[in-house]
Order: structure tokens, then sequence, then C-alpha cells
């Protein structure tokens, strides 16, 4: 008999794409740090650098099955203080409704 339980937290975590929004977000925690421990001195590449991997942790991370970007989509659409848990807690694609279930995060390219 099927469980009609929802799949647990971790959508990326399940599609095996969790390192694409952890690695640019500790890339663009980093930057930050490094920007304010830099004594109000100005330091374009790291401000560039920071763009950079928020861009990528926004971006990277994709629907297996609808290709949409998941982290952005979480991101234009809860709120400001809650979205960074909202993209860990997911549960499933917040367009297509994909759980991404464990066997195809073979399929996931990540």
């Amino acid at each position: 008999m099927a469980s009609s339980l929802p799949p647990p937290p971790g959508f990326l975590l399940r599609t095996g794409q969790r390192w694409r929004y952890e690695l640019p977000a500790a890339g663009f925690i980093a930057c930050g740090i490094g920007l304010m421990l830099g004594g109000g001195q100005r330091s374009p590449p790291l401000l560039i650098l920071a763009v950079a991997n928020f861009a990528l942790m926004c971006l990277w991370a994709r629907c297996p099955r609808c290709r949409t970007a998941v982290v952005w989509r979480v991101l234009t659409r809860a709120s400001v203080w809650k979205w960074m848990s909202a993209v860990l807690d997911l549960r499933q694609c917040p367009a297509c409704r994909f759980e991404g279930l464990p066997q195809d995060a073979s399929n996931a390219g990540g």
C-alpha cells in the first residue's frame, strides 16, 4: 500500500543538488565577511565575487523535470526572513510539484 505522507524535507538533497545551493551560499557568506572585515576599504573584486556567488546560488539548482531554478523561485515568493530555511525545507518543486524521489537523484546532473 502506497503511503499518502508527503516526502521528507530536502528536495535539493533528494535530487542530489543541495551542494549547488550550499557551495555558492558559503562563498557568498565568506565574501560578505571579507567585505565587513575590510575596514571600510572598497574591494570591487570581492564585491563582484559576492554578486556572482549569489546569482549562482539562486540559479544553479534546477528541478530535474521542469528545469525551474528552484532557489530563485522560493526566494522571490517567500518571506525575506524565511527564504533560506524554505529552500532547505522544500518537499517538492515549487513550479511543477515534482517530489524528487531518491531514485531520481542520478538523473539530476548533480
